[in-house]
């Protein structure tokens, strides 16, 4: 719609059509009113978290343990797909980076939805770079209890997706307890500031990548700060008990109108 004329009628024709518009994100919040609808009947519901599976209270080394990482010592977990656009070679470039500074470190990378050709460029990195050892491939998971402990496993979670909508992953990996990295793009910044819920980089440098984890690994009262405030805006957005309520709400006001 914002390139083709075409889709752009089209888009209004449709939206005309619609009683209320719910939006996902406030970005598409955002893309919704400059396509005219009108705000009296635009609803934002995020997509959001069960804090019943999703939260801190299963302990971090029986997490670990569930997936064979080392019980002490700072872990990093890249959360995301192995597809580009989450740019995970950018990620393999930043592991020798990290070690370099916090030698201790271990890596926790999630293998679900993944492109062969770029799991075998980034095994081929951490080769050349002589840090595999370092770094445990995490199968996909199939149960939303074993992808939490995942997240509870590690101090540092990574997401730098070139471009995203509200990814869940990230909200569950924060209501989990990880300090998050995360790429520096607008859909994000709807949910958190820098430096006060997370740490924003530039999704394709690994530089900063590695820069913004040895922080959060280097300086716990920082990675605790940080936790307790996005924590908050989980539970004030993305709660799926307080989300469930509102659309319920709406339905059930779109009923008596109907």
């Amino acid at each position: 719609p914002q390139k083709e004329i075409v889709h752009r009628m089209l888009s209004q024709q449709a939206l005309r059509r619609a009683d209320r518009l719910i939006c996902v994100s406030d970005g598409l919040y955002r893309q919704a009113l400059a396509l005219g609808y009108p705000a009296e009947c635009l609803e934002t519901i995020y997509l959001s978290v069960d804090l019943d599976i999703f939260n801190q209270e299963r302990p971090r080394t029986a997490a670990r343990q569930r997936f064979g990482l080392p019980p002490a010592g700072p872990v990093v977990a890249s959360i995301r797909a192995i597809q580009p656009i989450y740019n995970p070679l950018q990620i393999a470039r930043a592991v020798p980076l990290i070690l370099h500074q916090a030698p201790d470190t271990h890596f926790a990378i999630a293998t679900y939805n993944s492109d062969p050709s770029l799991i075998g460029q980034f095994r081929r990195i951490l080769q050349d770079s002589r840090v595999e050892n370092a770094v445990s491939f995490i199968p996909p998971q199939h149960d939303e209890r074993a992808i939490a402990d995942l997240y509870r496993a590690a101090d540092v979670a990574v997401s730098v997706a070139a471009s995203d909508g509200t990814p869940a992953s990230v909200l569950e990996a924060t209501a989990c307890g990880a300090g998050m990295v995360l790429g520096d793009i607008p859909a994000l910044r709807d949910w958190f500031e820098h430096e006060r819920h997370a740490l924003f980089v530039d999704p394709k440098n690994p530089e900063q990548i590695a820069a913004a984890a040895i922080r959060l690994i280097q300086d716990q009262r920082l990675r605790s700060r940080l936790q307790q405030n996005a924590l908050e805006v989980i539970r004030e957005r993305a709660d799926s008990d307080v989300m469930y309520r509102r659309s319920l709400a709406l339905y059930r006001e779109l009923l008596k109108t109907g």
